[in-house]
């Protein structure tokens, strides 16, 4: 019986973890505009031919299945023009451990920027310049 105990201790966990997540990415999660566009919109140099950024991006945050309290931060960029971007993403106020994407025109990409444990939100920076 005490296994079976200690197995919905588990199972508990992981559902609470799993919606911990979710609230995040629904409620507490930057604004749209934010989410798609990073979080330095006024550094934005590269657009097309409309004016509009070149660069959208999100962000996304998983539970890890064997440490509920561990979570994966993600971003996933997407290149909207026919020139090849280099993206340089870092956690927001930090230069250490940053990812840099190399995305082909039209192109997406996904950064994983790290584990964090009890840390369910977070922020980017990016900094962008024209691929060669």
């Amino acid at each position: 019986m005490r296994g079976k105990s200690n197995l919905y201790s588990r199972l508990r966990r992981v559902v609470a973890a799993c919606l911990a997540a979710c609230v995040v990415l629904v409620s507490g999660a930057p604004s749209r505009a934010d989410s798609l566009e990073g979080s330095n919109k006024e550094l934005t140099r590269i657009r097309d031919a409309a004016g509009k950024p070149c660069l959208r991006f999100r962000m996304q945050v998983r539970p890890d299945i064997t440490m509920p309290t561990s979570f994966e931060h993600i971003v996933l960029a997407t290149n909207s023009c026919p020139q090849r971007i280099d993206v340089k993403i870092c956690y927001r106020g930090s230069r250490a451990g940053c990812k840099t994407l190399k995305l082909l025109p039209f192109g997406d990409g996904l950064a994983l920027l790290g584990f964090m444990n009890n840390r369910p939100s977070f922020a980017f920076d990016y900094d962008e310049s024209e691929g060669n």
